[in-house]
């Protein structure tokens, strides 16, 4: 198994808040990766390896479809139909399971730090622009994601990840 570092939990939510991948005026993002990761349950994994020691912002967006009557989810969050509500855990009988619909990260389940603003990401927050982010330490090894269902029958469509570096983040 491949083990994950994840920086201190104050550092990371002020670090992913303090850029957008879109534009950054700072230029502290670099070399940006894009991956679809499919709805299906298949595991996908980064090409190259993320350098050790080196800060990585992933961002995924998007919502795909697990189950019929417009029940969707994202990365973090499921929408149910019959009570209206996004929730952290998934829908069905299996939403004891906590990492259930979620995007796993070499293979667990992490707390993604959704936005109500666009500007400030906070863990347990739903972002209604289903966008969510992680701050990852690269530990030379590539990075692997996943949906989690645990019955992958209606599931339809996919999740996109962009990972960067995030420039001078190394060790000194």
């Amino acid at each position: 198994m491949v083990s994950r570092r994840v920086m201190p939990f104050a550092a990371m939510i002020a670090l992913a808040s303090s850029f957008s991948l879109a534009q950054s005026p700072t230029g502290r993002v670099v070399k940006k990766t894009t991956l679809e990761i499919p709805a299906s349950g298949e595991t996908i994994e980064t090409a190259l390896a993320l350098q050790e020691g080196e800060s990585y912002l992933i961002e995924v967006q998007g919502i795909y479809t697990y189950a019929p009557g417009n029940r969707v989810a994202d990365a973090e969050f499921a929408y149910d139909p019959d009570s209206n509500l996004w929730s952290e855990l998934g829908g069905g009988p299996e939403e004891t399971i906590e990492q259930n619909l979620d995007l796993l990260v070499n293979g667990a389940a992490v707390d993604w730090l959704g936005s109500t603003d666009g500007r400030r990401f906070l863990p347990h927050t739903y972002s209604q622009s289903h966008i969510y982010r992680l701050v990852l330490v690269g530990n030379g090894q590539p990075v692997s994601f996943r949906i989690y269902d645990v019955s992958n029958d209606w599931n339809e469509g996919s999740l996109t990840v962009s990972i960067s570096r995030v420039k001078g983040s190394g060790r000194p």
